[in-house]
């Protein structure tokens, strides 16, 4: 199948959701690329949700805040509480299922363990600043230039951010969307 064709069915598709047992991606991916924009709204949203507990719980807080970002892109079907708000969802590459917890993971450990990193004596805080800084430079770099938008937890996790007002929008264009798709 083209890997720019549309999906069959995609009433199935969106209620499904993403596409339980469709075929693998063959070199490509039934999904356009997620905007940058609201991807990097949604991460914002995320990292401050994150930051709050380490800033305010101490040692607890940061195993707290870690903890949410390793599982946050899980909870909710493949939605963090910024990817919900802004519309992106995670989705495995392989079958098109949303993410879970394996796959949020796998797609988020290096920053997940930045912040334990402060606790190195004497150095910890900026060590764990600058790691954070670095990896979320190189991941923004990665996805900026790949073609579908993934950064390498997405390689890692074999998983792709997806814009879901695109293809719900795609589904009203071609009359495929009813008020019982998504119900």
């Amino acid at each position: 199948m083209d890997p720019n064709e549309e999906p069959p069915n995609l009433r199935e598709l969106l209620r499904a959701p993403f596409g339980r047992g469709s075929p693998q991606r063959p070199g490509g991916s039934r999904f356009p690329r997620c905007e940058p924009l609201p991807r990097g709204l949604a991460r914002a949203i995320d990292l401050a949700l994150a930051f709050l507990p380490m800033l305010l719980g101490g040692g607890t807080g940061v195993v707290v805040g870690a903890l949410f970002l390793l599982l946050s892109d899980g909870l909710f079907e493949g939605q963090s509480p910024g990817k919900k708000l802004l519309g992106v969802k995670v989705v495995s590459a392989r079958d098109y299922t949303p993410g879970g917890m394996r796959e949020s993971a796998l797609r988020n450990w290096p920053f997940a363990g930045a912040p334990l990193l402060s606790f190195v004596p004497c150095i910890g805080l900026p060590l764990a600043l600058g790691t954070f800084a670095a990896l979320a430079g190189l991941e923004t770099i990665r996805m900026l230039q790949d073609e579908l938008g993934l950064r390498k937890g997405d390689q890692l996790a074999e998983t792709q951010v997806v814009d879901t007002k695109v293809l719900v929008g795609r589904a009203a264009e071609r009359g495929q969307l009813t008020g019982d798709t998504c119900g």
